[in-house]
């Protein structure tokens, strides 16, 4: 695998488990508004209680006085409700601590989240540094070569007969009489005077 691929790999998958991660997160922070929502109705409970055990106490020492409750019964009623007052109490500390362990779940899922965000970055930057590296070594290539032109083939002579193609000693072509300087001046003199002497008969 190239460079580029590797980083193409590399980015698909941070891209994938970024996705999945930031879904977990979603829906860990549902669950922590869920347990939120708990601990503070289990915290109104506790006060709730509290309240009711202490305003029961006082209307049970009230009717110690007046002779119509024993002391023994008063603390027997009041063990019993101190020690249900105890369930409720403890209900609510798991229940912070279920919060608060969720809580911790959420912060490592949004580091992920941030991890996988920035190392997404750093790896599409290097993606962006090697295209353009090659799109430099590419051009530096291009430029450093000298344009090439094909030389020119020779046209191929077209074989003539001998016959019309009579060549001298050193193996030139011969003029026809007619295209050689003098000659041909000559031969344009008489032609003209042919010319001349049959416009005038």
């Amino acid at each position: 695998m190239s460079t580029t691929e590797n980083l193409d790999h590399s980015l698909a998958i941070i891209q994938d488990l970024g996705v999945k991660t930031d879904d977990a997160l979603e829906k860990k922070k549902e669950e922590i508004k869920i347990a939120a929502g708990g601990v503070a109705a289990m915290t109104e409970l506790v006060k709730v209680h509290g309240e009711f055990m202490e305003k029961n106490k006082q209307e049970l020492e009230v009717r110690v006085k007046e002779g119509k409750l024993t002391p023994e019964f008063v603390k027997a009623s009041m063990s019993i409700s101190s020690k249900s007052h105890d369930v409720i109490k403890k209900f609510l500390t798991d229940k912070t601590a279920q919060y608060n362990v969720k809580r911790g779940e959420a912060n490592a899922l949004e580091s992920s989240v941030k991890l996988l965000k920035t190392t997404h970055d750093v790896l599409n930057n290097n993606k962006r540094m090697v295209e353009d590296a090659k799109k430099a070594e590419l051009l530096a290539q291009q430029q450093e070569r000298p344009s090439f032109v094909a030389p020119k083939e020779p046209e191929e002579q077209k074989a003539e007969p001998q016959d019309q193609q009579p060549k001298n000693a050193q193996g030139r072509k011969r003029k026809r009489p007619d295209e050689a300087p003098l000659v041909s001046s000559t031969v344009q003199r008489l032609k003209e005077s042919r010319r001349k002497s049959r416009s005038s008969v």
